[in-house]
């Protein structure tokens, strides 16, 4: 978002950076279709016999289904991994194992976690979890995290102010602070920095504008390789 999406990691995160597979995405569901009218305009000719067109423009359609399926899978499996980094690296900030860097905090969103306990700093954490998305102002720019907190907690309305504590070098990763005061909380809603900063939002995550241009490039790249595809196996077949 603000930086890049492996700050103090490697790993690729789907709250800072999906530039890569977002472009993979949009050429493969592309690439699909690509084939069937590579085919079609292919048999336009009358070159093309209507055995090797179906067979062709079936191979559209598997590549069309195999999209779909793909990225339900890809994105789980982007979620869950997410997820379980932030259980295991919240615990580290809740056993005192890692320094953590306090900052204001705005909820995005949040979803209701089945499989990982809440994590609070300073207080039991009971019950079951959500993970909540939020907008935190680190010292070295606003950034994105992911928190687990108990659902009693009432944090998760969408623009609700907290203060949190973040790893410091798992760049996704953060566990609501329960020792806040009302007026800590006070001075996180009117903190000047959500005016002044520059705010990560979702266009950034792919890389704003322009990468949003790129992504629909990669886009046609598929359709063409695509329709390229489907007309010279057309072609071949017949």
């Amino acid at each position: 978002m603000s930086g890049p999406g492996g700050r103090g990691t490697s790993r690729p995160s789907p709250l800072h950076d999906l530039r890569g597979l977002v472009r993979a995405l949009l050429f493969w569901q592309l690439a699909g279709p690509g084939v069937v009218v590579g085919a079609l305009l292919a048999s336009a000719s009358g070159s093309v016999s209507s055995t090797p067109l179906i067979a062709v423009m079936f191979l559209g359609v598997v590549v069309m289904i195999g999209w779909t399926i793909g990225i339900v899978v890809r994105m789980r499996r982007l979620d869950a991994r997410l997820r379980d980094r932030v259980a295991r690296a919240g615990s580290e900030i809740v056993a005192g194992t890692v320094v953590s860097v306090p900052a204001p905090a705005r909820v995005l969103r949040h979803r209701r976690e089945p499989r990982h306990a809440p994590q609070l700093l300073g207080g039991p954490a009971e019950g079951p979890a959500d993970v909540v998305v939020l907008t935190a102002l680190l010292p070295d720019g606003p950034r994105r995290v992911a928190a687990l907190v108990p659902r009693s907690s009432g944090v998760q309305a969408q623009g609700r102010a907290a203060v949190v504590a973040a790893h410091p070098t798992e760049p996704d990763v953060a566990v609501l602070d329960a020792r806040v005061t009302p007026d800590d909380l006070a001075r996180a809603t009117a903190d000047p920095r959500w005016s002044t900063d520059r705010l990560p939002t979702d266009l950034a995550v792919v890389g704003g504008g322009s990468g949003l241009l790129v992504a629909v490039l990669w886009g046609l790249a598929g359709l063409v390789a695509g329709g390229l595809l489907g007309a010279g196996l057309a072609v071949a077949l017949s």
